[in-house]
């Protein structure tokens, strides 16, 4: 008799960025050290990259004796399909389904998804061995094997019992096989390569809007560090660009610190990896600093994304994050400023137990944090197996979802649809939110984001927190009320914003990208509120203008430092109208350059501004961002490319959500 083939499937999100299948190469090395398994099954070529489901099986459907298939949120569409297609062509398949996706919950889940014969819970390793085992019998009774759903004779979901999770591990590298050398060199040939790297297993934690890996809750278990040195090698080896650390709380034990400098060696030695990413501890800032400054001194990282989720405490409690948890943050936001580090927020957008106010607030206190790179605002997603999604508690905050696409925020549009990626539901009303209030929180996010952030009005708000004790609450609801008021290019934009939100709400295909100037590229909604605004852009700083000499008027502020301030705002802002090849010359009666050199990323009202007769050169023709160079010439025949443009201004400049559309180098001239 031949052996039986094994295909284990996970497709990647990424198009160019490609993650070699760290969950076939898990399932192999485990369950080939025993003996049945190596005598009785043979391992096909996985699936991980990102493709239809035709091409990715490639004609193997009646070859396929066992199918695995990892599922998250990003490919659950695609493995059903793929599923199945399997089924079609080969009926005896055992088709099993893993990853966090799967909903557990769910009764009724193998009558809606007929091609399934068995859900994995929790972690893979020891069910599938069991499972395979149990395959090879005549007589199958895979409801003996625990951690698994299983179909009833009445198609009824069962739960066969408690997880079985690992508490020990081959002290071998799952990398290290020949089998993932070559795919890692066949690959890396024409995409760039990542790999996850897991250090350790579990998290005590259990956020309502979390299900890590479907390891939330639960004991932390550490992986050898002989095996996690192999790894490494592996990454530096076979030019891995990109490790995702998989751990839920990188930092929260003593050895991360000398596994993250142990990544560093290899930067430095091999020059590989060239990117960390890592989900941040939630209970330990000092070690995470000093993790961060590690990265980021070697260019490991750009940036400290810190997951604050929201300034509210209650919201924070709600979340089940514990009473510290803001404190802690607080805490690695203050440690990052006085490293001079950059620093993202991540926000959640409908957080149940947070009102429209809350959420404002929330979002003006973290530019009190110094967060003035960029925040990271997701929309609260119930993801089947997190704790929010239980019935109890979408009762209990009385929860309105809607159910959306799941596709890429940034793209062509001829490539944003391209695969199939699945669904999202999104929480988009509460007993603390409207509907109408997740509208209204959507759009302020985007107004902020896009003043400050993408630097429209980031030098007046920072200058008037600094030098006139106005609080950026107080600037950024005065102007975003003055935006939805106009009726002119800036009111027009913002309520195409509103819509925009609205019809995301009302149209069961609407998906959360939309275009800006460029209608063929698909970017987020501050993007595309820029592009907008700047299209008409001697109207945009007219009315910046006007609403900063009203606020002023407001609060009483009568000063030459303040109409100077508008002015450097509104000239380093890139506008279409700048010519690289003449450059632009403006002057001030104040040396804003060196002030907010000093300034940094961290608001500080002592540091003094001074006055001097200054005038600033701009000179910029190009712009390095870590992997390329971005050249500011849209010009065609004299003529303004505004497609050009975007894809310069915005586009180009677009890395872990750091775009900031202002000039980055001045030169004061005599």
């Amino acid at each position: 008799m031949r052996k039986k083939n094994i295909l284990i499937s996970s497709p990647n999100y990424m198009d160019s960025l490609v993650y070699l299948p760290y969950v076939h190469a898990l399932l192999k090395n485990y369950c080939e050290t025993d003996h049945d398994i190596q005598s009785n099954y043979n391992w096909l070529e996985p699936i991980f990259i990102n493709d239809t489901a035709e091409r990715l099986l490639a004609g193997r459907e009646t070859e396929i004796d066992v199918l695995g298939l990892s599922c998250y949120l990003w490919n659950w569409s695609l493995q059903l399909e793929i599923a199945n297609r399997v089924r079609k062509a080969n009926p005896n398949c055992l088709i099993i389904m893993g990853g966090p996706h799967p909903d557990w919950k769910d009764e009724e889940f193998f009558l809606k998804y007929k091609d399934i014969d068995i859900v994995v819970k929790h972690e893979g390793e020891q069910p599938f061995l069991q499972i395979l085992l149990e395959n090879l019998k005549d007589k199958k009774n895979f409801s003996v094997i625990s951690s698994l759903m299983v179909p009833s004779d009445a198609k009824k979901a069962i739960h066969t019992g408690p997880p079985l999770r690992l508490d020990k591990w081959s002290e071998k590298s799952v990398w290290q096989t020949e089998e993932m050398k070559q795919l890692a060199l066949k690959y890396s040939q024409h995409v760039k390569i990542a790999a996850v790297w897991e250090t350790n297993r579990g998290c005590p934690f259990q956020c309502s809007f979390c299900d890590w890996g479907s390891a939330t809750y639960s004991k932390m278990r550490m992986l050898p560090e002989a095996r996690l040195e192999g790894d490494l090698q592996f990454f530096a080896e076979n030019k891995v660009i990109k490790i995702f650390i998989a751990d839920s709380n990188f930092g929260m034990f003593p050895r991360d610190i000398d596994l993250a400098n142990r990544v560093v060696h290899y930067k430095k030695n091999f020059g590989y990896p060239t990117l960390v990413y890592w989900a941040t501890a939630k209970n330990k800032a000092e070690p995470v600093l000093e993790i961060a400054k590690a990265f980021l001194d070697n260019d490991l990282d750009d940036s400290v994304v810190i997951a604050i989720q929201s300034a509210n405490q209650n919201t924070i409690l709600e979340m089940g994050r514990g009473s510290q948890s803001l404190k802690t943050y607080k805490r690695l936001s203050h440690l990052v400023d006085q490293i001079g580090a950059p620093k993202i927020a991540q926000i959640i957008l409908g957080s149940p137990g947070e009102s429209v106010g809350e959420f404002k607030n929330s979002l003006n206190e973290m530019l009190e944090l110094n967060f003035h790179r960029s925040f990271f605002v997701i929309n609260y997603a119930v993801l089947p197996n997190a704790p929010i999604a239980a019935a109890s508690e979408m009762q209990r905050h009385e929860i309105k979802t809607v159910t959306r696409p799941a596709n890429r925020i940034w793209g062509y549009k001829k490539n944003l649809w391209k695969w199939k990626s699945g669904f999202e539901t999104t929480i988009v009303g509460h007993s603390k939110m409207t509907t109408d209030d997740w509208v209204e929180m959507s759009v302020y996010k985007t107004h902020l984001m896009c003043m400050h952030h993408l630097g429209l009005t980031r030098f007046i708000s920072r200058g008037l927190r600094n030098l006139f004790n106005i609080s950026y609450d107080d600037f950024y609801s005065y102007l975003f009320a003055k935006a939805l008021s106009d009726t002119g290019v800036v009111g027009q934009s913002y309520l195409k914003i509103r819509r925009h939100f609205e019809d995301f709400l009302m149209d069961e295909n609407a998906v959360y990208a939309l275009p800006g100037i460029d209608e063929d590229w698909y970017i987020d909604q501050e993007s595309a509120l820029f592009c907008w605004l700047i299209q008409d852009h001697a109207e945009l700083k007219k009315w910046i203008e006007s609403v900063f000499q009203e606020f002023l008027k407001l609060k009483n502020i009568t000063s030459p430092l303040a109409d100077n301030l508008i002015t450097y705002q509104l000239n380093t802002i890139i506008s279409p109208d700048y010519n690289y090849q003449t450059g632009k010359r403006f002057e001030s009666d104040y040396d804003f350059f060196t002030y907010f050199q000093k300034l940094q990323d961290w608001d500080r009202p002592e540091i003094q501004i001074v006055k001097k007769k200054t005038y600033y050169s701009v000179k910029e023709n190009s712009r390095f961002l870590k992997d390329q160079t971005v050249h500011f010439n849209w010009l065609e025949n004299d003529q303004i490319n505004m497609k050009a443009f975007q894809h310069s201004v915005i586009v180009g400049p677009y890395r872990r959500y750091m775009s900031s559309p202002v000039f980055e180098k001045l030169e004061i001239i005599d």
